[in-house]
């Protein structure tokens, strides 16, 4: 039978694997959900607007993170709303654009009078949820807005 770990959060989990030898493996690192803090922008207007050198941009560091959560709220319902991840490798290159289109609701706002995401057969809960472990950094692009109007973006990782 493998120890557990303490469960105390940012403390590595270690075990003893019995059969290679090894004691002490560190397996994984538990971080609570709300340990990085949200990243809040605010746009009206695309940031990709035609051929972009993804080298030009400065990532965003990824930490020891393992997903990189983002929710869109807009002035305007059933706005669809072009996201790109822009994700880098540990060398300081940028490795893959990722793009996600995504709808706001025609009746869910929130607290502040925006239309928030619905659900769709790309995103299993109103957020964008990517996978950020293997990469050192990453952006988060607004690559269109239909029909034009304020678009909130957020982000944060864990």
């Amino acid at each position: 039978m493998m120890p557990r770990g303490t469960g105390i959060p940012g403390q590595n989990v270690d075990v003893n694997v019995a059969a290679s030898g090894n004691k002490g493996q560190t397996v994984c690192q538990i971080w609570p959900k709300d340990w990085y803090s949200w990243t809040d922008r605010t746009v009206t207007t695309p940031d990709i607007t035609g051929p972009l050198n993804l080298s030009s941009l400065t990532p965003v560091s990824a930490g020891d993170a393992g997903t990189l959560q983002i929710a869109i709220d807009t002035l305007a319902a059933s706005a669809t709303i072009g996201i790109v991840v822009v994700a880098w490798d540990s060398r300081g290159n940028p490795i893959s654009a990722t793009e996600f289109i995504v709808v706001t609701s025609g009746w869910a706002t929130n607290s502040f009078g925006y239309f928030v995401l619905t659900s769709s057969a790309l995103t299993t809960d109103a957020t964008i949820e990517f996978p950020i472990y293997n990469y050192s950094g990453f952006n988060v692009l607004l690559e269109s807005i239909s029909p034009a109007t304020t678009v909130n973006m957020h982000w944060r990782l864990f």
